[in-house]
């Protein structure tokens, strides 16, 4: 346990700082465009589930529903709204990853995106999610 507590991380002030803003930045503006609505919070996982010997996507969304499913029965988030997964398979193909991501990003009401495990997807979307 010391060894994680006395862990030195080189990471700049500035980057720091800069995240911290960009979090309380995404969160007031979430918070102040949701006021009053109750549409679903969306959760976006691109995954590969169209691989026949793998079954990490599965894992994942397995993981993501059971914690939805407690966050909504135990009221939801944001005053009361419901979260809601939404799946998209890039069956392992870096294009079609790019492109459920770009569907994913249009979602208004979308916060978050969970990726799966294979890496030549994530590589090929890295230029969108820096974007």
């Amino acid at each position: 346990m010391d060894a994680f507590i006395n862990h030195k991380f080189s990471f700049p002030i500035s980057v720091i700082n800069k995240a911290g803003r960009l979090c309380c930045a995404l969160l007031f503006l979430l918070i102040s465009s949701t006021a009053g609505a109750k549409e679903p919070v969306l959760i976006g996982i691109d995954a590969e589930f169209g691989l026949q010997n793998s079954t990490s996507a599965q894992a994942i969304e397995l993981g993501a529903r059971t914690a939805i499913e407690e966050i909504n029965a135990a009221g939801g988030v944001l005053g009361g709204r419901q979260l809601q997964l939404v799946k998209r398979d890039n069956r392992s193909i870096p294009a079609r990853g790019v492109q459920n991501l770009q569907e994913l990003a249009a979602m208004p009401d979308l916060v978050a995106v969970l990726g799966g495990r294979f890496s030549p997807v994530i590589l090929e979307q890295l230029p969108l999610i820096k974007s």
